[in-house]
């Protein structure tokens, strides 16, 4: 996935610094679905090192988000986007998506935290919010020992997102 994010880092972290410039009081909220979502935790940590920029400025929202990386950058992340205070980071996830559970942890691979777990559909107010300790919450999304719903991948909120499989 950095391989990715590092063929756009130069462009997005400039686009980043114009928009501060140009909205200095304003939280630089990054976000993105599925490989896209990798990309924009790779570029919120990223903003946080800014001079425009501080952690407290930076905030980041995630769709079907895979592992990033291994747990102590997950503790990185979680700690540079200070989620603990500001509520600054989330991640949302749909029932029994299966891209959320790749890298799998027994490589190493961890999430930081906050889960949002949807089970039951998107509906306005049928969310858990998950530990806040733990990026992989043995309790939410990491209690499915194969989740297997491509459908809930590539729906969030009612829209079909992506169209990467179509022809």
């Amino acid at each position: 996935f950095y391989g990715a994010y590092a063929a756009v880092e130069r462009r997005t972290l400039d686009a980043v610094r114009a928009l501060a410039a140009a909205w200095p009081h304003y939280t630089a909220t990054f976000t993105g679905h599925s490989q896209g979502a990798v990309l924009a935790l790779y570029a919120a940590l990223a903003a946080t090192r800014l001079p425009e920029l501080r952690a407290r400025r930076v905030a980041l929202l995630n769709f079907g988000q895979p592992r990033g990386g291994d747990a102590a950058f997950a503790a990185y992340v979680a700690a540079a986007l200070n989620h603990t205070a500001a509520r600054s980071m989330f991640r949302v996830v749909h029932n029994k998506d299966p891209v959320v559970s790749i890298p799998k942890r027994v490589f190493g691979y961890a999430h930081a935290p906050v889960e949002v777990l949807y089970e039951r559909g998107m509906a306005r107010n049928a969310y858990r919010v998950c530990s806040a300790a733990y990026g992989d919450d043995p309790t939410c999304h990491e209690r499915f020992f194969l989740p297997s719903s491509i459908s809930d991948h590539i729906t969030v909120f009612g829209l079909r997102v992506g169209n990467s499989c179509e022809t």
